[in-house]
């Protein structure tokens, strides 16, 4: 099914900014942080299939139950595929963007992220699996310009298993097939 979205601008942006400064310096100037230099990382999104444009987002709150998995099949054919707020089913032919955030603020309550998308290194290169701590949160992949390309079956779920009850951030761009 082709996309029914009918816009999309997403600017993603990295800044670092700060001061560091020592004990017993205080008429001294700390050292200013910034990353980078010149100006935040940015990537922009619009609507689109190419360089730089997506055509389908999810931005989705899972509720962890601990031990037991959670999975997102993201090209559809399984019953539960997630679907956007428009109801529109996920049915990815390449991933954009993969952002996940740990909401639990409680010491040791982790996620595991696994899964045949995660573990054939189709979308996060070649890992066993990926734990998130409690307050984290990852991009995992930024891709703007060809994404990772999914594999219905073999390469396109993506398993949560938390080790006790809270929630967590999915954030996705893709490109519909």
């Amino acid at each position: 099914m082709a996309s029914t979205t009918t816009a999309l601008d997403i600017t993603i942006q990295l800044l670092l900014s700060g001061t560091y400064q020592g004990a017993g310096q205080l008429n001294i100037p700390g050292e200013q942080i910034g990353y980078p230099s010149s100006a935040p990382k940015s990537t922009r999104y619009t609507l689109g299939t190419g360089s730089g444009q997506a055509n389908f987002k999810l931005d989705r709150v899972l509720s962890l139950v601990s031990a037991t998995p959670q999975s997102l099949d993201l090209v559809a054919g399984v019953t539960g595929a997630p679907a956007d707020v428009f109801g529109q089913t996920c049915n990815l032919a390449s991933i954009k963007l993969f952002a996940i955030g740990n909401r639990s603020t409680t010491t040791a309550q982790t996620v595991t992220i696994t899964g045949n998308a995660v573990t054939t290194g189709a979308i996060f290169g070649s890992v066993t699996n990926i734990v998130l701590q409690p307050s984290e949160f990852k991009l995992l992949l930024n891709s703007p310009v060809d994404g990772k390309t999914l594999t219905a079956g073999t390469a396109d779920t993506v398993t949560f298993t938390s080790n006790a009850n809270f929630d967590m951030d999915v954030f996705i761009l893709g490109i519909q097939i």
